[in-house]
């Protein structure tokens, strides 16, 4: 440390405060805390300790954030609507320009703006208000207690339906019989009969 200055003197205080007031400028420039970071000469978690500390640096980093997205918003509606211009080479000279525009772009803003209309919707509708009626063929649940795959189908149920906020509509233990050898033997015997 210099002869003269000491921690938390007006020299550190005000250099702290030019750090603070880069990393809002940078950050409203680009949306980017890392950016803004380097920019103020201060590592990331400085900064966010000091989000974390000071209510109002907090409210100047929500503020750039805001800020920041509002412009990313306007140049996605600059690409979409007004579009942008790209040259046009022919044999490595350019001999004109022509617009482009990002059709991705507009779907994003309306998803935004409009989402009851443009957004992709999966719903699920439960009717709780019906009464569910379980019943269990004992002889049925002991032979899927046999099996581990039907035991936990089993388990799942009983643990479903100990829960009330727990909806089932509808369960089954269905078991596979597997056909006897002796079956398969005399149909194979028939048709080589035949």
């Amino acid at each position: 440390m210099r002869k003269g200055r000491t921690r938390g003197s007006a020299t550190s205080t005000a250099v702290r405060a030019r750090a603070r007031e880069k990393f809002i400028a940078t950050l409203r420039a680009t949306c980017n805390v890392s950016e803004a970071a380097r920019t103020a000469g201060i590592d990331r978690a400085t900064a966010y300790r000091w989000r974390d500390a000071n209510k109002e640096f907090l409210g100047l980093w929500l503020d750039a954030e805001k800020e920041a997205a509002d412009a990313l918003e306007g140049e996605a509606w600059r690409r979409g609507v007004e579009g942008v211009e790209e040259p046009v080479f022919h044999q490595g000279k350019v001999c004109g320009h022509i617009r482009k525009y990002s059709d991705r772009m507009l779907e994003i803003l309306l998803k935004g703006h409009k989402p009851k209309r443009f957004v992709e919707k999966a719903a699920v509708e439960i009717n709780q208000s019906q009464t569910l009626r379980v019943g269990i063929d004992r002889e049925a649940y002991r032979r899927a207690l046999r099996d581990p795959a039907a035991r936990l189908a089993a388990n799942t149920l009983i643990k479903a339906m100990s829960k009330p906020e727990a909806v089932v509509v509808e369960a089954k233990v269905v078991r596979k019989r597997k056909p006897r050898k002796k079956a398969k033997a005399k149909t194979r015997a028939r048709k080589a009969k035949a």
